[in-house]
């Protein structure tokens, strides 16, 4: 599996590879935990990589300063070991604890004084503040349970559509994908007066879910239906250009050639302008340059890698693409030259054979077999596969018939056994032993060879 994953994408130094990081970041709102997430994640993923990796740890320590995130400040840079020439800066981090407990209390002092006056309005505003604090400082659980707190004491629709997509980006940052399924389904109950963009929201939030967890087609048919990048400006959870990106690969794993013909006709001014290079590869694959639409993805595979949500599942992805793409080139001939494909698709002939064996062994290459002598792929013609059908069946006819006439035959034996009483052994001894002469003739034993015979 990994190895024709390797194939599509043989993993190019990331050093040649342009990646503005301060664009890339500045998809994401300044004060959201998606921003910072995505900063680290870089910053790990390009360990060998000095300088994109410095770049990445300065941009996550200013917005660690910049929201008072004291928890992610010394979980990253508290053991003292040198990422991004960074020093740690203790006087701050004990400032900001002390000045984060005395805002802490200030806000509990708020929720209690509106419990105690039975205030609804009150209570779930002052949760709402706890929550958006503790977000602020990176202690997502406990920013989580206040929110789902606050959801107590919604009075209106607008209140409890607000409050569920709060838990949704919290359940997306904290990776409970199955949380975000729930409220997703809960939110669509509710909506909030004056914004046509909530249910696409839902819909963008479900479909990043569905991709983290590895469901490419459900995933493909949920981002795809955005229709345009207004719709969901300002997400905390991904990015316009995220979802141009998601939708097409996710589409061209798990969708048909009309699915995505059909992308392309309405998408035209829509999300793929945002991704240039992705919009082409979908173009050449409709066009059947499969060569062509792996080539720009294998361009892509060093940046594509660099994406928090993308990244777990690119290899599986880019495996299923390539597939796709080797069944679609066979299905026009009867026979392939697996050399000459081999050096189309840029791969060795040896793992081209590895891979078109798997497909034809599964099923998804149906009718097709190949020569390792000659490296040749031969599907079977409709005049072959009729033949090897009427042959098939005739088989199993015979075998049928065959069948039958063996059950009759042991029924006709045991009936003529039954009638002259041969199947019970007791009755047969006591007429062996038996002294008395009454004029009975004994009973001639009869081959079964043929059970006429006993008549």
């Amino acid at each position: 599996m990994a190895s024709t994953a390797t194939a599509m994408a043989s993993d190019p130094p990331m050093g040649p590879t342009p990646f503005d990081l301060e664009a890339y970041i500045g998809r994401y709102p300044a004060g959201s935990e998606s921003r910072l997430q995505r900063l680290l994640f870089i910053a790990r993923k390009t360990q060998d990589h000095s300088e994109l990796t410095k770049q990445a740890y300065v941009l996550a320590e200013r917005h660690m300063r910049e929201n008072l995130n004291v928890r992610c400040y010394k979980d990253v840079f508290g053991d003292n070991t040198n990422k991004g020439e960074i020093v740690y800066d203790a006087a701050w981090v004990q400032e900001t604890e002390l000045n984060s407990q005395t805002s802490m209390e200030t806000l509990e002092a708020r929720l209690s004084a509106a419990q105690a006056h039975l205030q609804k309005e009150a209570i779930r505003t002052a949760y709402l503040a706890i929550g958006e604090f503790a977000r602020q400082r990176g202690d997502l659980q406990q920013a989580l349970r206040a929110v789902m707190r606050s959801r107590d004491y919604c009075t209106n629709r607008s209140q409890t559509a607000h409050v569920c997509l709060l838990i949704i980006e919290l359940a997306m940052d904290t990776k409970n994908y199955p949380q975000v399924h729930d409220y997703v389904a809960k939110a669509e109950h509710s909506t909030i007066p004056g914004d046509t963009t909530f249910p696409l929201k839902l819909r963008v939030a479900s479909g990043a879910a569905n991709l983290a967890q590895g469901k490419f087609k459900e995933a493909a048919g949920q981002l795809t239906s955005i229709p345009n990048q207004e719709s969901i400006s300002g997400d905390t959870v991904v990015s316009p250009e995220d979802i141009a990106q998601y939708g097409t690969l996710c589409g061209l794993a798990s969708l048909g050639r009309n699915e995505l013909q059909r992308l392309l006709d309405t998408q035209a001014s829509g999300f793929l302008d945002l991704v240039p290079p992705l919009r082409d590869a979908l173009q050449r694959y409709c066009r059947a340059d499969y060569p062509g639409c792996l080539r720009i993805l294998q361009e892509l595979y060093p940046s594509l890698q660099l994406d928090m949500i993308l990244a777990p599942h690119l290899d599986k992805l880019s495996e299923t693409i390539m597939h796709k793409c080797c069944i679609e080139y066979l299905k026009p001939y009867r026979k392939v030259n697996l050399a000459q494909m081999a050096t189309i698709f840029s791969i060795p002939v040896e793992r081209l054979i590895e891979m078109l064996a798997t497909l034809i062994g599964s099923g998804r290459i149906p009718n097709a077999r190949i020569d390792c002598l000659s490296q040749t792929l031969e599907r079977l013609s409709e005049d072959a596969i009729l033949h090897r059908r009427q042959h098939d069946t005739k088989k199993r006819i015979l075998a049928m018939e065959q069948s039958i006439l063996n059950d009759a035959h042991a029924m006709m034996v045991r009936v003529a056994c039954m009638e002259n009483e041969g199947t019970r052994k007791s009755h047969f001894v006591d007429y062996m032993d038996s002294d008395d002469d009454d004029g009975d003739e004994p009973m001639e034993l009869v081959a079964a060879g043929n059970p006429e015979d006993v008549y």
